[in-house]
């Protein structure tokens, strides 16, 4: 059976990452914008008429993401096994990004199926006839689609078995209703996102057993529906699911987005080349060049207290999908 210290290892093993052009740097308006957000809790929020996705503002401003070498040093005395994932994770650096809406959920079920019905579009896992199926012990299975997650979902559950291309089709086709202009959050936009100010390890603190009260993730409940096939070190709580909730279950972080760890994991708009945060800029960056795997954050259902943290970075295939991976959408203007 799958050892779970290797799940996202074996991801990694299987993507294929390609280098070519420099990063592209995305305009930035000014320097002077960057104070920090005192007025977390009254952020703004707007909702879009076509699917009802609600978004919330958030101010721009700098962050530091990745992790020091010390840190990957004194992380991988305590997960041996994760230690090239850790330095994935490397440099430790600052990013600036603009101010930007960002959806308060990870998009449900019910909005993706929104978006097929209006467009009859056959997303990437029903073309190919397969997913990587998490609940099994990551291996390929057919008859997997958005439709049928593997295990039961309802139309406000996260959707998953969606691939990168899936997700930018999405934000494509609400784009063309002419409301303004959708993508996936860079991954620099999704950490500043998640963190919402905050330096600690996760958004709730440096705590991983406190996580159960935030985030739905690999805890007491899952390790005993999935013992022999997700064998890892569980979170030591109970969030009371064994596979995806509902959206917006648990507490939110300072900024009112909910699930930024844990549930599903979350596209982003960045190609990785391996060594995309020696490439990054000051200012909005964002890693766009020729190549086939796209970035991942945000872990899910399925992780550790190890994977369960704001720095976090996973990558895959821009055209395969698994039921731990979905997405939310950012909205510029």
């Amino acid at each position: 059976m799958m050892n779970k210290a290797l799940l996202f290892q074996l991801i990694l093993a299987l993507i294929i990452a390609c280098s070519s052009d420099t990063a592209v740097k995305i305009s930035f308006k000014t320097t002077s914008d960057f104070e920090a957000n005192e007025e977390f809790n009254k952020s703004e929020t707007w909702v879009d008429s076509i699917c009802g996705i609600e978004f919330i503002w958030i101010p721009p401003g700098c962050i530091e993401i990745g992790l020091s070498d010390e840190e990957v040093i004194s992380l991988s005395r305590k997960e041996e096994a994760f230690e090239n994932l850790f330095k994935f994770q490397l440099p430790r650096h600052q990013v600036c990004v603009d101010g930007f809406w960002v959806s308060k959920f990870e998009i449900t079920v019910r909005q993706f199926k929104q978006f097929v019905q209006s467009t009859n579009f056959i997303t990437d896992a029903e073309s190919i006839g397969w997913v990587y199926d998490f609940v099994v012990g990551i291996e390929k299975t057919k008859n997997l689609s958005w439709k049928n997650a593997g295990f039961v979902q309802g139309d406000n559950h996260p959707v998953v078995n969606v691939s990168w291309s899936d997700a930018k089709a999405m934000a494509d086709w609400l784009t063309n209703q002419g409301s303004g202009i959708y993508r996936l959050p860079s991954e620099a936009e999704w950490e500043y996102a998640c963190r919402a100010g905050e330096t600690s390890v996760r958004y709730w603190g440096d705590q991983s057993d406190a996580a159960c009260k935030y985030a739905n993730i690999f805890d007491l409940i899952a390790a005993k529906k999935f013992k022999g096939v997700l064998n890892g070190t569980p979170h030591n709580c109970e969030d009371g699911y064994e596979t995806t909730s509902q959206v917006g279950v648990f507490r939110p972080n300072a900024f009112g987005l909910y699930d930024m760890i844990g549930n599903v994991g979350e596209w982003c708009e960045d190609t990785d080349t391996g060594d995309n945060y020696t490439k990054h800029q000051l200012y909005n960056p964002v890693v766009l060049e020729e190549g086939d795997s796209r970035v991942i954050r945000g872990g899910a259902w399925v992780s550790m207290p190890v994977q369960a943290r704001s720095a976090d970075r996973q990558y895959l295939n821009q055209t395969w999908s698994n039921n731990i991976t979905g997405f939310r959408l950012v909205k510029i203007r």
